[in-house]
């Protein structure tokens, strides 16, 4: 009975990460683009170079957090 309730409990914790994950990424991709169409072109690639490090980051985070 334990493990079920865990089972369960684990489920929800879960979806709702998924749900705020999600919610986040949105929220995420409009501010990228908001910044991309004030960019020059010059200042572009340097940003695009940026949003790669900061997402290589997360990434890195968010696998360490989920061992």
């Amino acid at each position: 009975q334990l493990r079920a309730i865990l089972e369960q409990t684990g489920a929800g914790y879960k979806s709702i990460h998924d749900e705020e994950s999600s919610k986040a990424d949105a929220v995420r991709q409009k501010g990228r683009e908001q910044i991309r169409a004030i960019l020059t072109p010059d200042q572009l690639p340097k940003f695009e170079e940026q949003l790669r490090k900061w997402d290589e980051d997360r990434k890195k985070r968010t696998q360490s957090q989920n061992q």
